[in-house]
């Protein structure tokens, strides 16, 4: 069965970008790439889906200001692939994606940027799921929420994402020493990486 390979928008979220994505040099064999642009809110993202083999992308939302558009592609291709080999390291059922939203001087952070953003997470169905992290609140992510179910981490009440960890949390973090422990401190790898495509 061929993967899917869908390039949504121009390749050029602010400006230009010097090298077509397929030629990117982070470009690895990504089942999709999506460029958001809402004009109503100033909202300009790029959702990287890495590998939906183990299960629907999951990985979180990063809200920063690049020094260019290049920048914000280079790290939501690196980052979306790190999330692949994260959840299937750990055995968890997704695969990898991450998304960048582009923080600019001239576009207020508001509930209405996030809304946005929560209305591209939704329109695929579920391929992918998004979280808090660099940049993003968890009330950024409960604007998001209003628009999709598919957000996680949100905390039961209150503020805080953080407490208790769960069974799964506690698997994520065994195997995270587990593949310390196999690169070993002279960088020698031990153990065979997992197989994300």
């Amino acid at each position: 069965m061929p993967i899917e390979r869908d390039i949504i928008g121009p390749p050029n979220v602010r400006g230009v970008c010097p090298m077509g994505v397929f030629d990117h040099p982070d470009f690895d064999q990504h089942d999709s790439l999506h460029y958001i642009q809402d004009s109503d809110s100033g909202l300009k993202a790029i959702i990287a889906i890495h590998s939906t083999a183990l299960g629907p992308a999951a990985g979180g939302c990063r809200y920063w200001q690049y020094a260019s558009d290049d920048d914000a592609l280079t790290d939501a291709l690196r980052l979306s692939r790190g999330m692949s080999y994260k959840n299937a390291v750990a055995d968890l059922p997704f695969g990898g994606g991450k998304a960048v939203i582009l923080a600019s001087d001239d576009v207020p952070r508001s509930p209405e940027l996030f809304r946005a953003f929560g209305r591209a997470v939704a329109s695929l169905d579920g391929r992918y799921i998004t979280a808090e992290d660099v940049g993003c609140s968890v009330d950024d992510m409960r604007y998001v929420r209003e628009e999709t179910e598919f957000v996680s981490g949100l905390p039961q009440s209150g503020n805080d994402a953080g407490g208790e960890l769960s069974g799964e949390q506690q698997s994520i973090l065994e195997n995270a020493e587990i593949s310390v422990v196999a690169v070993g401190g002279d960088g020698i790898v031990r153990q065979r990486a997992p197989q994300v495509h």
